[in-house]
């Protein structure tokens, strides 16, 4: 529904113009995904999920065995940006757009080592690139 892909209609969900069109073209699909991925929220969630984006784009892997690796480096690189926080947890833990870009790149596998490993997968790094360039 976020994407606008499909809505609410008398208690069910129907595809919306847009959703008919995705269904019958791929390549709006992955343009509807990409942009909602971009997108969708304040300037802070934006840049988080470019951020997210980038390093799925570049296959970043993590040099440690931390699971939530990604999340700690898109928190780094929000620092870097200037975007500051006081928890003590700094930006590695409930940024919206990381979320949002874990349920579009790793549909199903969580937030653990599954998800990290979904990353590196070609359609998770082709969706991505789609995203930041819109290709």
């Amino acid at each position: 529904m976020a994407a606008k892909l499909i809505r609410r209609f008398k208690g069910r969900l129907v595809l919306t113009p847009l959703g008919r069109k995705a269904v019958r073209d791929p390549q709006v699909l992955r343009v509807v995904v990409a942009r909602y991925l971009l997108e969708t929220g304040e300037a802070f969630d934006q840049q988080a999920a470019a951020l997210a984006l980038l390093l799925v784009a570049a296959r970043w892997t993590p040099t440690g065995e931390e699971y939530n690796a990604r999340a700690v480096e898109v928190g780094r690189l929000l620092e870097a940006l200037g975007w500051r926080t006081a928890s003590r947890f700094s930006f590695s833990v409930g940024v919206q757009a990381g979320r949002r870009v874990d349920r579009s790149l790793a549909p199903g596998k969580g937030s653990g080592p599954r998800a990290a490993a979904a990353y590196a997968e070609p359609a998770a790094i082709a969706l991505a690139r789609q995203a930041i360039f819109l290709e």
